[in-house]
C-alpha cells in the first residue's frame, strides 16, 4: 500500500516537476549531480548520526534523497565515502539512467517528510539494464524494496524523539 501511495504521489508531482532534458543536458545533470554526492562526501562525520524512529539521519543534512525506480531509498549523507563512491559509480552510471527527476525540499517533503532536508532526486533506470541496487548500504525487504538507513545497525541506539 506504500508503495502504492508512493507511486500515486510520485506521479502527480512528477508532472509538475519533470524536466525534459536534451541528449548532452541529461549527462550533465547526472555528472554535476555525481560531483555535488562526492564534494559533499568531506562533509561526512559518523558522529552525526543519529537513529530515531524515523530512521538513521544525519543531524547536519546536507543530501538529497534519491529514489531510484520507485523502490529504493537512498539518504546519501548517512553514508561514508567508500559506500557513496559504490552508489555513484553503480546507480549514477549514464548508460543505466533512463530519466532524471529533480524535486525541491518543498515538493519532497509532500512525500517524504522529515527524511529530506534537499530536495529528492528520483532517477528512473533504463529497461533491460542490470544494476546492483544493494550499493550504499541499502537493504532489500521480503516484499522487494528498501533502504539504507532504517534498518539499525548493532551499534546504534534508538533515540526516541
Amino acid at each position: 500500500m506504500k508503495l502504492l501511495y508512493l507511486f500515486i504521489t510520485l506521479s502527480s508531482i512528477s508532472l509538475s516537476a519533470q524536466t525534459t532534458y536534451e541528449k548532452g543536458e541529461k549527462d550533465q545533470v547526472i555528472d554535476n549531480l555525481r560531483t555535488q554526492i562526492l564534494s559533499d562526501s568531506i562533509k561526512f562525520n559518523k558522529n552525526d548520526l543519529q537513529f530515531t524512529v524515523l530512521g538513521r539521519k544525519n543531524l547536519n543534512c546536507y543530501g538529497k534523497l534519491f529514489c531510484v525506480d520507485q523502490k529504493y531509498l537512498y539518504k546519501i549523507d548517512t553514508i561514508d565515502n567508500l559506500l557513496l563512491r559504490q552508489f555513484t559509480k553503480e546507480i549514477l552510471d549514464e548508460a543505466k539512467i533512463e530519466s532524471v527527476v529533480i524535486v525541491d525540499q518543498d515538493k519532497g517533503s509532500t512525500l517524504f517528510g522529515e527524511n529530506i532536508c534537499n530536495g529528492v532526486v528520483f532517477v528512473k533506470m533504463k529497461k533491460n539494464i542490470k544494476y546492483n541496487p544493494e550499493v550504499g548500504d541499502l537493504k532489500i525487504n521480503k516484499k522487494g524494496w528498501g533502504d539504507n538507513f532504517s534498518q539499525r545497525k548493532v551499534d546504534e541506539i534508538l533515540i526516541h524523539n
